[in-house]
């Protein structure tokens, strides 16, 4: 007996799962649960886009910058 996990969204009611061939033929018991943490994820992706709508001036090229700077001086502390 084989157990085969399968995470995926649903967006269609025909399913196609190709790692299942192994299984035709054969007589099995299908279980589908709703991830809550989906949700708890939907909420936080729409927290972050409000608050991406809200940003005004930032500087992008900060990071890579920096990085750089970084980079360049990483061994200044060694001499």
């Amino acid at each position: 007996m084989s157990t085969i996990r399968i995470q995926t969204t649903i967006n269609s009611d025909t399913l196609v799962l190709p790692q299942l061939k192994e299984l035709l033929g054969k007589t099995v018991d299908i279980q589908i649960t709703e991830r809550a943490d989906d949700k708890i994820s939907d909420d936080k992706w729409a927290a972050a886009e409000r608050a991406f709508q809200e940003i005004r001036d930032y500087d992008f090229d900060a990071l890579p910058e920096q990085r750089a700077y970084d980079l360049l001086h990483a061994e200044d502390h060694l001499k």
